[in-house]
C-alpha cells in the first residue's frame, strides 16, 4: 500500500472511531434517565394499598366493558 493508502486508512479509522466515542457520550446520559423513570415508577406502585390498587383494576374493568360495548355496536 502507498503512503497516501494508509494515510486514508488512518484518517477512517480515527473519523470512525471518534463518532462512535461521540454517539456513545451522547446517548449515555439518555440511558440513566430511562433508568431513573423505571425507578420513580416502581416507587409509585410500591406506595400505593392494596385497597388503592384493588380499585384502579376495578375501574379498568369497568372501562373495558365500555370499551367492548362501545365497539360492538
Amino acid at each position: 500500500m502507498s503512503d497516501s493508502s494508509n494515510l486514508f486508512l488512518s484518517l477512517i479509522s480515527f473519523i470512525s472511531i471518534g463518532m462512535i466515542t461521540f454517539i456513545g457520550i451522547s446517548t449515555f446520559p439518555m440511558l440513566g434517565k430511562i433508568e431513573d423513570r423505571k425507578i420513580s415508577v416502581l416507587k409509585f406502585f410500591t406506595t400505593l394499598s392494596v385497597e388503592q390498587i384493588n380499585n384502579l383494576i376495578l375501574k379498568g374493568e369497568e372501562y373495558r366493558e365500555e370499551f367492548q360495548d362501545m365497539t360492538n355496536k
